[in-house]
């Protein structure tokens, strides 16, 4: 299944300025999918991701457009990711760096800009990445 462009320019999203974090409503415009720490880690070595992840010690998490991710809802079956539909996100600022601890964005290798993921590809990327990383999934 091929994603389509949201018409609420979803995939347009870019976290405020600053150096901070603020809390995001999931749901209306955005979703979010939460994986083990181990597995944003592998994705990004191997290079398969294409859209930065929020990353804490413990998490990568993927911001995806509400309107496509319902479709994926079963995709998210990988032993430790779970599909956030509502709530509130801790999410960077777009100037907190990189490196270091807490709630910061990890960019891949060839970074286009994209803040938010293709459900789709993050859901293929996730287990084939469950796969090599635990030898299941």
């Amino acid at each position: 299944m091929v994603a389509r462009r949201p018409r609420s320019g979803a995939y347009a999203w870019v976290p405020p300025a600053g150096r901070g974090f603020h809390l995001l409503a999931v749901g209306a415009q955005l979703e979010a999918v939460r994986a083990p720490a181990d597995l944003g880690a592998w994705m990004r070595a191997n290079g398969t991701e294409k859209a930065a992840h929020i990353a804490t010690d413990q998490h990568a998490v993927w911001l995806l457009p509400a309107e496509e991710a319902a479709a994926y809802r079963t995709a998210w079956r990988v032993p430790g990711v779970r599909h956030v539909a509502s709530g509130l996100l801790a999410v960077p600022q777009a100037g907190r760096p990189e490196a270091g601890a807490g709630v910061r964005w990890v960019v891949p290798r060839g970074w286009k800009g994209r803040h938010v993921a293709n459900p789709s590809q993050l859901a293929t990327d996730l287990a084939a990445a469950a796969r090599a990383a635990w030898g299941g999934g």
